[in-house]
């Protein structure tokens, strides 16, 4: 979210209108629904009962600062739309009166860097999904390796892929799937 705020607020600062259209239409589509939105769905219903309060609040958190966000961030190039949302949801103010948000001051993390892999990671299991002719949600009865780096996801991905266990590195056995980029499946041994 920082890097997209920094980046439409300079295209608002040069009137160059293409570059804060695409990226937000980049941003919402590509990441946020196709990923993040999947992600967090089974951490937000929570309706295992897997995850913990602070899980779940935290999903629910990161989801309103990113709509927060982007509203304003829209509210220039789609000023009814997002001043209609924003007062439903936020305030009864005019979203015309805010300010674009300024980028939390966050360290960078390899969480943020890991992002990228967990994007890919997602992608590799859907194709595979698809090339089975298998649902996307149809759970997998299979280990998924996935890199060590990807640890912290685990519980996500475990939810969201449903796959039965999750391991890291290479399978020891002979007999298993390279999905690419080091993510590999399975039968249980």
């Amino acid at each position: 979210m920082n890097n997209v705020i920094d980046v439409v607020k300079k295209g608002y600062e040069d009137m160059d209108l293409y570059i804060p259209i695409h990226t937000l239409y980049h941003f919402i589509w590509d990441e946020i629904a196709d990923h993040y939105i999947e992600l967090v769905k089974p951490r937000i219903y929570n309706l295992d009962g897997v995850f913990n309060e602070k899980e779940q609040v935290s999903a629910w958190f990161t989801l309103h600062m990113l709509l927060k966000n982007i509203l304003l961030l829209l509210a220039p190039i789609l000023p009814f739309i997002t001043d209609y949302i924003w007062r439903k949801m936020y305030s009864k103010r005019s979203i015309h009166f805010e300010t674009l948000p300024k980028p939390i001051n966050i360290p960078k993390t390899e969480l943020e860097n890991n992002l990228i892999k967990l994007y890919r990671l997602n992608s590799l299991i859907w194709k595979y999904k698809k090339s089975i002719n298998a649902k996307l949600t149809q759970p997998l009865e299979m280990v998924l390796y996935v890199p060590k780096e990807l640890e912290i996801f685990v519980k996500d991905i475990k939810y969201l892929h449903k796959v039965k266990e999750i391991r890291f590195g290479r399978p020891e056995t002979s007999s298993y799937i390279e999905l690419g980029d080091d993510i590999y499946l399975s039968s249980f041994s």
